[in-house]
Parts: C-alpha cells; structure tokens; sequence
C-alpha cells in the first residue's frame, strides 16, 4: 500500500504510519551501516546554563556518557553546507554528520575530543525517527 508522506517531515511520520517490521528492517539497516565504519565516542554533555553576574551564561561539562559506536558522514560535495549556531552563540559551519542508533544518547551541545585533539561538539539533531539519530557536527573553538 502505498501512502503519502511527502506531505509531512519525517519525524513527525514514522512513528505513526510505519509498520513493526519496517521499523525493525531500519533498525537492521542502520545498525549495519554503522557497523560498517564504526567510529567508538565518549560524548560529553553539558551542564544547563548558570546566569553570571555579568549577565552572561555559563556551562560545564557533565560526566561523560558510556562509549557509543556511531559513522561519521562526511558532507556531499553537491550538498550546501549548514549553518548551526553553538552553545556559545556563535555560527559554525557544519563539518559532518555524526549517525547513531535510534536509542543513542546524543544531544545538542554534546561534545568530545578527537584522536587528532580536535573538539567537536553536537551543533543539531536533524533526524530523531525513531530508527536513527543524526547530527549536525561542528569543530568547536572554530568560527
């Protein structure tokens, strides 16, 4: 049978209109492809933001969550580079897409740092489908 989802975004119509067994064949597929190229991260989150004296925000790093395996997706050349604007407020250009299962724990400021000591952090979450988790990476410290 065939159904329109053209008409909404995919979050709002997977849970909804998408079978068990379709669920469970994403789930398969995504844990396959990441399983392909696994890339093993110890995101950290932050801390919810404390007003300063100042009038100014500020955060800290929570304790780390447990080691994850996620693939990193590089950006098409053809596609057009996001934009995200980080916990400090500044704008970023999105580096990669970081893939992980529908039950990862990633949210938006997570951050790690790399072999290659660069800092990444979560700059969006742009599909929570309930099969898989992207986000939208951006190096830190990097205008």
């Amino acid at each position: 049978m065939f159904r329109w989802l053209a008409l909404r975004r995919p979050d709002q119509w997977c849970a909804a209109n998408m079978d068990a067994m379709e669920l469970s064949l994403h789930r398969a597929n995504t844990l396959a492809f990441i399983g392909a190229n696994p890339t093993q991260v110890v995101l950290i989150p932050l801390t919810d933001r404390t007003r300063t004296s100042g009038g100014g925000w500020t955060t800290s790093d929570a304790a780390p969550r447990e080691p994850q395996k996620f693939r990193i997706i590089e950006l098409g050349s053809r596609s057009s580079v996001p934009i995200v604007r980080g916990q400090d407020g500044k704008e970023r250009k999105v580096t990669f897409w970081l893939l992980g299962l529908h039950d990862s724990a990633m949210e938006i400021g997570d951050h790690w740092e790399a072999d290659d000591n660069r800092e990444w952090e979560v700059g969006d979450i742009i599909i929570d489908n309930h099969y898989e988790r992207r986000g939208l990476v951006v190096e830190r410290g990097r205008g």
